[in-house]
């Protein structure tokens, strides 16, 4: 049995187009989540005289977590990428059971990273 792991693919064009667009949506969203929460934080604070309890002051603060960081050609996919590398070069090198996994990376479009 061989595993082959892939990370960070590059999207056709059409799909990578409809994506921009749903993006966009999602982070206008996020901001939007992120202002409520600073809003809700202030009548809180105005409604207790100005004190309000840590856990609900570290959850309004809190930022959303922005999918947008999950596509190609990301930060976050290039950090993905080099750790799913250097774990699995660790593994094939240590582990017998991992002698039939692949790791196949697109970091940049000419350079294929393929480690078996």
């Amino acid at each position: 049995m061989l595993i082959f792991l892939s990370a960070d693919g590059v999207a056709p064009r059409a799909k990578m187009n409809q994506q921009r667009s749903r993006r966009f949506r999602s982070a206008q969203e996020a901001k939007q989540k992120d202002e409520d929460n600073e809003e809700f934080l202030k009548m809180l604070k105005s409604k207790n005289g100005g004190t309000v309890h840590e856990d609900a002051t570290a959850m309004a603060q809190k930022k959303t977590w922005d999918s947008n960081a999950i596509t190609p050609g990301t930060p976050f996919m290039d950090i993905l990428a080099a750790s799913l590398k250097f774990w699995c070069k660790h593994k094939i090198n240590t582990d017998p059971a991992w002698q039939k996994v692949c790791f196949n990376s697109l970091v940049v479009a000419e350079q294929n990273t393929h480690i078996c």
